[in-house]
């Protein structure tokens, strides 16, 4: 919080620290506590951004065990041959389609917090 939601004066560093604006003495800890409230609500209702995450977690868990799966091939001769060039591209592919899922609820989550701030 930058300006005084009491005066809309810009407050110091020292009104800051000390909870009080320097212009009109409004007390700024229930402004803050009021802030946090809404900063943790909109964390909580933010389903959208909560739903991306987890898709992008589901797809680095089942993107492994697929991997593995390619990875793991039977022979010629019936016996099973781990290929490690097939694992690692699979795998790579994975994790970072789920990183980019991942960031993209992130940004998800930071646009909502922006659209809160200038409310």
């Amino acid at each position: 919080m930058d300006f005084c939601p009491k005066c809309n004066a810009r407050l110091n560093a020292d009104d800051k620290f000390s909870a009080k604006c320097s212009k009109c003495n409004a007390n700024l800890e229930e402004f803050y506590a009021s802030d946090e409230k809404r900063y943790h609500s909109t964390l909580l209702e933010n389903t959208v951004a909560k739903a991306v995450k987890i898709c992008g977690i589901i797809i680095i868990i089942v993107g492994t065990i697929l991997s593995i799966v390619i990875a793991c091939q039977k022979d010629k001769y019936g016996d099973l041959d781990f290929s490690f060039v097939r694992f690692i591209t699979s795998e790579a592919i994975s994790v970072i389609s789920g990183i980019f899922f991942i960031g993209f609820s992130e940004v998800i989550q930071l646009l909502e917090d922006i659209k809160n701030k200038t409310k």
